[in-house]
């Protein structure tokens, strides 16, 4: 049953009113499943298709976010995609994401980003 009004915004028709029941989406988020996201989301690990849906991004969402909100992260991370150190997303302040690990100090040839809080490669380094 498809709703014209009373969906949640950015779902222009919907099956329910929350955002993940859209049937379809209001330019310019596209379909994905069904949920509405941008077209840069899809294009970091999928591709629009020829009817603007997302293709090959939803169900690498589904597994981070299953692993993500069900899964403890190991204590050295902030973020994960799973429960040991080395499947870190994101680092606590003070320590550096490589490789998905967590680090106190990053290894020669990489410098320590406060911002980020990740190790980035020194292009300078020969």
């Amino acid at each position: 049953m498809t709703k014209k009004s009373g969906c949640e915004y950015p779902c222009s028709s919907c099956f329910g009113p929350e955002n993940g029941e859209c049937l379809s989406c209001i330019s310019p988020t596209i379909k994905n499943g069904t949920t509405c996201i941008s077209e840069s989301q899809c294009n970091q690990n999928g591709f629009i298709d020829s009817n603007r849906d997302c293709q090959g991004f939803f169900l690498l969402f589904l597994f981070f976010h299953f692993l993500i909100q069900k899964k403890g992260c190991n204590s050295t991370c902030l973020r994960c995609y799973g429960p040991n150190g080395n499947q870190c997303l994101s680092c606590p302040t003070g320590t550096f994401l490589l490789n998905g690990e967590c680090l106190d100090d990053c290894p020669t040839g990489y410098y320590s980003n406060l911002t980020s809080n990740i190790c980035q490669c020194n292009v300078l380094f020969y």
